[in-house]
């Protein structure tokens, strides 16, 4: 392997403002499509600011049949939240969390919120407590956080008793961070998981808990829109086995410096996301920072860089990279290198720089990839960039690049089988 001529981490001279007005139509991406049929349907359009107040009907949820007493509780019908989009439903939406939480004992506490369709505007954060589900009814249920508030809107951290929280969830809902015209505070996530949850044991299995997050959407935060592991105090949370399947970042990391927030930030270890799209993000559409992290059918697309990886023994299956305002993947060691890294069958489309980028890369395969420019779309670099690449398998072919006479990357690269 031969090191990479001098510059090619340079960002690309220019970005491409039609390729970044496209998102919010859907530029024939489903993704894009659904969130924003979605936003739509609220009332947002990607400058809007906060939609007006609606009122909405407030039909009551019963327990599914079966449902022990008490494990149930409906945030509106129980505790009071209005979700007409007026006022705070912060403290109603607590107390309903905080009673959850209070049931059962042991490894076995905590019930299910239930949230209805609505508008439910909250002032600070909202605390998930262990064994808590946080349960949405749909894209229509929307928790928006107040546009004076610089801080996440969920949190998955300490119970009341500052014990780490374990086994919790937040599904089917939408999370909205808009302030109109005002700026993005850099620690206003969408989704915070911070809990030392190692060794912190599941009911049965015996092994550490697993946050979850699953059918949500994240729009329009300033930091992360789904930060895992990040803490405030000191950087970083000892987070591990959490669970991102079928949530869409869009248009976060609004407050981004040098690519220091993103659609997603891993910061934990042994995580899993599944069918995941970022989008719009104001620094990169994944930031991985640590190991044992597994991505399957992920996708970023109008991010400033898509998907970064700098932590070891992560692994990437059938992952797609399509129209970034700069490279597609970048796996980074940094000042070191990083190592035993897995892309395999992934797809870098028609981005600003290189498709796939290896620096300070050893002892990893990079199998099955496919890098290309399609229609009148252009690229700043190739397929396939390496530097401080050592012991790896890079195999696949790439097509559509054109080959510069200057710039970041000299000569280019059509194919490249090692």
């Amino acid at each position: 392997m031969t090191d990479e001529p001098e510059g090619v981490r340079d960002e690309p001279a220019r970005e491409r403002p039609d390729r970044r007005a496209l998102l919010v139509g859907g530029a024939g991406l489903a993704g894009a499509g659904v969130a924003a049929a979605v936003l739509a349907g609220l009332g947002r359009s990607d400058d809007d600011g906060p939609a007006p107040a609606t009122t909405l009907p407030r039909p009551g949820a019963t327990a599914p049949a079966g449902s022990p007493p008490g494990g149930w509780r409906d945030a509106t019908r129980d505790h009071g939240a209005r979700g007409t989009g007026e006022g705070d439903d912060l403290g109603a939406l607590q107390d309903a969390v905080d009673a959850a939480a209070a049931e059962g004992t042991g490894r076995l506490r905590g019930g299910v919120v239930h949230v209805g369709p609505g508008i439910f505007p909250i002032g600070a954060s909202l605390r998930l407590r262990t064994g808590v589900t946080l349960l949405g009814s749909g894209p229509g249920t929307v928790i928006r956080l107040s546009p004076s508030a610089g801080e996440p809107a969920l949190v998955i951290e300490d119970n009341a008793d500052g014990t780490p929280v374990a086994n919790a969830a937040i599904r089917s809902l939408t999370l909205d961070g808009s302030v109109g015209g005002g700026g993005q505070s850099s620690e206003r996530h969408g989704i915070a998981v911070r809990s030392d949850n190692s060794g912190s044991l599941t009911p049965y299995t015996g092994s550490d808990s697993f946050p979850l997050v699953a059918d949500v959407i994240v729009a329009y935060f300033g930091g992360h829109g789904v930060a895992l592991g990040v803490d405030p105090a000191d950087g970083q949370a000892n987070v591990r086995g959490a669970r991102c399947v079928n949530v869409i970042a869009f248009e976060c990391a609004k407050a981004a410096r040098d690519g220091d927030r993103a659609g997603f930030f891993v910061g934990c270890t042994d995580g899993a996301f599944v069918a995941c799209d970022a989008a719009g993000s104001g620094g990169p559409g994944y930031l991985v920072t640590r190991a044992n992290n597994r991505f399957d059918g992920c996708k970023g697309y109008f991010n400033r860089g898509e998907f970064v990886i700098q932590g070891e023994r992560n692994q990437l299956a059938n992952c797609q990279a399509q129209d970034g305002l700069g490279d597609g993947f970048v796996l980074d060691g940094g000042t070191g290198e990083v190592a035993n890294l897995s892309l395999v069958g992934c797809q870098a489309d028609s981005n600003a720089g290189v498709g796939f980028l290896l620096d300070g890369v050893t002892s990893s395969v990079v199998s099955g990839l496919t890098a290309f420019v399609r229609g009148d779309l252009e690229s700043e670099g190739p397929g396939v960039a390496m530097a401080r690449t050592t012991r790896c398998l890079v195999s696949g072919t790439v097509s559509g690049y054109p080959t510069p006479s200057t710039g970041r990357n000299v000569g280019g690269i059509t194919q490249l089988v090692t």
